[in-house]
């Protein structure tokens, strides 16, 4: 019996000799790559959105625990708000500082007080990332620190006078006053860029969102858009009262 005839050679199947290499050509490898490229570009803004929405919310869970300690301490203390008077020449009704000359001032004496931690006094927005860091050493190091977040001390509508600055400023005459905010988120970022006109500028504490968040006395914190939140005159003297205006202009 003849035996079948066989090829010198055996003939071969390009794609079988691939998938049994397990090898990709070139070209497939860049589709590939090309594809996971557009992928990563549609996903990572959204992704980026999504922290910034998270650090929002963080820096809202922030507020209300400062409200709670802003509780406690009244309780403790008389019902007198921590002072942010340091200086004649200082008559602000509100502050970001948490310490003046080594001396602890405004929501730097919930700190000191242990109310609450320092780190609870920095907002988590990804635009402060380097205000955190310098406000965090400051604290530990400097004579002078600051915080994220402007605190409202006292009613705008007191006349300035020393003998007005040294009367008791408490929760509950603030409460009467109509003027119920206690604190709002404040962004000093380097580069930060204000929106609008010289004398009707935006304030933006979380960029990304386009929002602010401000604590009020009955221990809620709303988030609001920036464009409610207006600066008159910034860098002026009287623009820390137009914030508490402009904060109170959102309930």
């Amino acid at each position: 019996m003849l035996a079948s005839p066989v090829a010198p050679f055996p003939l071969r199947n390009p794609a079988a000799a691939r998938l049994r290499s397990g090898a990709f050509t070139l070209v497939e490898l860049l589709v590939v790559v090309s594809i996971i490229l557009i992928l990563l570009a549609i996903l990572i803004p959204g992704l980026g959105k999504a922290r910034e929405h998270a650090r929002l919310i963080a820096c809202q869970a922030n507020l209300h625990g400062l409200v709670q300690a802003h509780r406690a301490y009244g309780g403790n203390f008389y019902d007198l708000k921590p002072s942010i008077y340091y200086a004649v020449t200082k008559w602000d009704f509100s502050s970001p500082d948490t310490k003046w000359f080594n001396t602890p001032i405004g929501q730097g004496l919930l700190v000191s007080n242990s109310y609450v931690a320092f780190n609870q006094l920095l907002c988590p927005s990804g635009s402060l990332f380097d205000d955190r860091r310098i406000d965090a050493a400051n604290w530990i190091s400097s004579i002078n620190a600051g915080s994220s977040y402007e605190y409202y001390w006292r009613d705008p509508s007191i006349i300035f006078s020393t003998a007005n600055l040294r009367n008791p400023v408490t929760y509950h005459s603030c409460d009467l006053s109509g003027h119920t905010a206690i604190i709002m988120d404040l962004n000093l970022s380097i580069g930060h860029q204000y929106i609008g006109q010289y004398a009707q500028r935006q304030w933006s504490a979380h960029p990304a969102p386009g929002k602010t968040n401000i604590a009020f006395s009955d221990g809620s914190v709303r988030c609001v858009p920036d464009t409610q939140v207006v600066l008159k005159y910034p860098a002026g003297s009287f623009e820390r009262v137009l914030w508490w205006a402009d904060a109170e202009k959102t309930k």
